[in-house]
């Protein structure tokens, strides 16, 4: 019989494509069990006359009847199953937001929205002064490519796993140090609305951390260990990323027993913008590096062994009935355009708008009379700083201080790097004359 035009093949692999919500990257534990990895704090003695191994037996039985019998269960009620308890009566699920579907597994969940957990609340964390000295300084300088070994060793030091608890639960996600003395950069929902934060450095240390800032849209926290000596992560400037360029992940997927993981992929693209709510983030870097629950928070690192991005989202798919699987889509907050926000949370507490010049310039650069490309001053803000300090539109911008400019990034580079109150050095070609103006960063 001849199929119709609409007929699927039985071997294809996507039958039809929905386009999926995408998703934090936490992984959440509920009590009463402990958390992987830690041990019960007290153990049942052995029974008077009953040796250890031989009491054991008759429980490691019923365990695997039980595990086998659940898995069965699993198999005939694919869609309809909402609570896994494992041996330990854990259970683990990828939360999103309180309001949206979470994914159970690998497959999608939406009919078990009310099993979800109450809307995030505001982190109760106990609260870190303000008006540190620490700040996230990013840099384009980089030294030679480096072998994905040599990456891990030099960055896995400055990666940590992040522990926020509250009322029996456990999120756990991954964060970046970025200064000795124990300063924490990580994703906000990973301990939004927690009571108490613990971080575990690469060693295996365990140490208190309290809450310095966090700014739910952008999805970004900074967290405060009372540790010195540590070894800070370099950060490199994402703006200078292209599509193609190799990149690394390293974090804690699926927890705690598999802290330090590293994956690898590369840029796919950058920019990106999803959804159209403060939801989601946009500005994202756009990677295939195998990102999963517990990688939130963590950094993404390019082959000079800078960290570039810090991982936040997945795409995920059923895989299951109409639904394609997906696979290769996870989200990076670029450090270039989060830098400040650390900054702000650091030294006030709190995150100030975006630091501004004050004056856009055209895409197109134009060569001018001595050779260098000029990048013609399309608008100044009236009062601005730009303003203040003399650029005029008509003007050409010729070098950033002392870089000279090949594109508009430069531009923006120099304003990032740099801090409210600092100087930017402007070399400006007008009327056939070349003048410099320095103009503070708003």
């Amino acid at each position: 019989m001849e199929q119709n035009e609409y007929a699927h093949d039985p071997r294809e692999v996507i039958h039809s494509y929905a386009a999926p919500k995408p998703k934090p990257i936490v992984l959440y534990y509920v009590a009463p069990s402990q958390l992987p990895g830690k041990r019960a704090a007290l153990q049942t003695p052995p029974r008077a006359g009953v040796h250890p191994k031989k009491q054991r037996k008759p429980k490691s039985r019923l365990r695997r009847i039980a595990l086998v019998a659940l898995a069965l269960a699993f198999a005939v009620a694919l869609r309809a199953l909402a609570v896994m308890q494992v041996a330990e009566n854990v259970q683990f699920f990828f939360f999103h937001g309180g309001e949206e579907p979470f994914t159970f597994g690998d497959f999608d969940a939406e009919e078990f929205t009310p099993q979800l957990r109450e809307p995030q609340r505001k982190t109760t964390i106990p609260r870190h002064d303000a008006g540190g000295e620490a700040r996230l300084r990013f840099t384009r300088e980089h030294g030679l490519a480096m072998s994905a070994r040599q990456i891990y060793e030099k960055v896995n030091r400055s990666t940590v796993t992040v522990i926020g608890e509250s009322d029996g639960k456990a999120s756990v996600g991954t964060g970046v140090i970025f200064s000795e003395d124990g300063y924490i950069v990580t994703n906000e929902h990973v301990i939004a609305g927690t009571e108490s934060c613990t971080v575990i450095l690469w060693n295996g240390e365990s140490h208190s951390a309290k809450f310095v800032g966090g700014e739910a849209e952008r999805d970004v926290a900074v967290l405060k260990i009372d540790v010195i000596g540590l070894d800070a992560a370099e950060f490199g400037d994402s703006d200078s990323l292209v599509v193609g360029d190799t990149v690394y992940a390293i974090g804690n997927p699926l927890g705690i027993e598999l802290r330090g993981t590293m994956t690898d992929g590369i840029v796919s693209a950058i920019g990106r913008s999803l959804g159209e709510t403060s939801e989601v983030r946009t500005e994202l870097i756009q990677t295939n590096a195998a990102l999963n629950s517990g990688n939130s928070g963590g950094p993404l690192i390019n082959v000079y062994g800078q960290v570039v991005g810090i991982n936040t989202l997945k795409m995920s798919g059923s895989g299951y009935g109409d639904i394609a699987s997906i696979e290769g889509l996870g989200f990076a907050l670029p450090i270039s355009a989060i830098a400040y926000m650390v900054n702000d949370m650091v030294a006030l507490g709190k995150v100030l708008p975006e630091p501004l010049l004050g004056m856009s310039v055209l895409i197109a650069g134009e060569k001018l009379p001595d050779g260098r490309i000029g990048f013609m001053v399309q608008q100044v803000d009236r009062g601005s700083n730009a303003d203040s300090a003399g650029v005029r539109v008509g003007d050409f911008v010729v070098s950033v201080d002392g870089m000279h400019m090949t594109s508009t990034r430069d531009l923006v580079y120099a304003r990032r790097c740099h801090e409210r109150g600092e100087t930017v050095r402007l070399e400006l070609f007008r009327d056939g004359e070349l003048l410099f103006v320095d103009v503070p960063i708003e």
